[in-house]
């Protein structure tokens, strides 16, 4: 997987629950 990718995905998921 592309590490940059996850974490700016879990930034973006993160940003909907908060």
């Amino acid at each position: 997987m592309d590490c940059g990718l996850v974490s700016y995905s879990y930034s973006v998921i993160a940003s909907f629950f908060l």
